[in-house]
């Protein structure tokens, strides 16, 4: 692959040379620029913007360098290979036993801080899971009454993925997959549906090989840290809170570490709040107007709920 001549400008020599590194990586494997939303009760709440590019630098030739007033000027000629090329050589001695070992330092270190990038933004995408990514709407309640005179309080809701939260994961994977030899790769696929009436699922699948990198997204995407949190409200004050582990599967993991997204299932779902027969719990019932629910990370939840209120 040709070299891509940039300039870089920064306060030292060194700072200047980085700055060439960049822009030769964002020539040659292009920027991503993600915009991270958290969205509760349907209301936009952030908008973050985040770039990143999927490539480090493989070798370069200093053409020029000079300081003009206070400032670094350097020009470069920079070789730059994208991040999916897991395992590449990037440096090998010469015949005569000798190494560069300046260039190597500097190829590793860009490598480097490409991973931190990589890790930054996977933070950002992981860490609205589950909050972010699905999204609970209240259908309809009953109030039923049991054969020892409790009553009973179900709330019924629908789940759906939220769409744009897979279309950040999709984008996410898209850059920072790094393919693999052979089977030593696992990969993460994310389905989903394009349109609401197609009656089958889209799939796409990308392989990760990174240890560190599979593992963060093994850990975030498990059924286990999710809970749904339920808020009883009578005007703006709540008046019972609680929390329930779900008992859908959202995220299915198989025996070889491969993970797969559901975001094609949509769910049917009923919370069962018992009232104990001439209980003080009545007050609650009669104060409440207003149902809010919530997906959150299981680790959020003070306690286990009891179905009572």
């Amino acid at each position: 692959m040709a070299p891509i001549r940039s300039t870089g400008i920064g306060v030292s020599l060194e700072d200047a040379k980085l700055q060439a590194f960049k822009q030769a990586i964002e020539n040659r494997i292009g920027v991503l620029v993600l915009s991270d939303r958290e969205i509760q009760n349907y209301r936009l709440l952030k908008d973050e913007i985040l770039t990143y590019s999927a490539g480090y630098i493989d070798d370069y030739n200093i053409v020029k360098q000079e300081k003009i007033g206070a400032k670094w000027v350097v020009v470069a000629d920079v070789w730059v290979s994208s991040s999916k090329l897991t395992g590449r050589i990037i440096s090998s001695t010469n015949s005569d036993g000798r190494i560069n070992g300046k260039k190597a330092s500097d190829s590793f270190s860009s490598f480097v801080r490409q991973k931190e990038q990589a890790d930054r933004l996977s933070e950002k995408v992981l860490m609205a899971f589950p909050s972010n990514a699905l999204m609970p709407k209240f259908s309809r309640s009953e109030i039923k009454f049991d054969a020892n005179r409790n009553a009973k309080l179900l709330i019924y809701f629908q789940t759906n993925w939220n769409k744009s939260y897979l279309d950040s994961v999709r984008e996410l994977l898209s850059l920072i997959q790094d393919g693999g030899d052979g089977g030593q790769a696992r990969y993460v696929q994310v389905l989903y549906q394009q349109e609401e009436s197609d009656w089958f699922p889209s799939r796409d699948r990308f392989k990760v090989s990174d240890v560190q990198l599979h593992h963060r997204f093994a850990t975030q995407f498990s059924n286990d840290r999710i809970a749904i949190r339920l808020r009883l409200k009578g005007g703006v004050k709540t008046v019972h809170e609680d929390c329930w582990g779900v008992p859908d599967s959202y995220v299915r993991h198989d025996p070889w570490g491969n993970i797969s997204i559901l975001g094609q299932v949509r769910y049917e779902s009923v919370i069962t709040l018992t009232i104990p027969y001439r209980s003080d719990a009545q007050r609650v019932l009669e104060a409440s107007n207003n149902v809010e629910l919530r997906y959150v990370d299981s680790s959020q939840c003070q306690r286990n709920a009891r179905g009572r209120i």
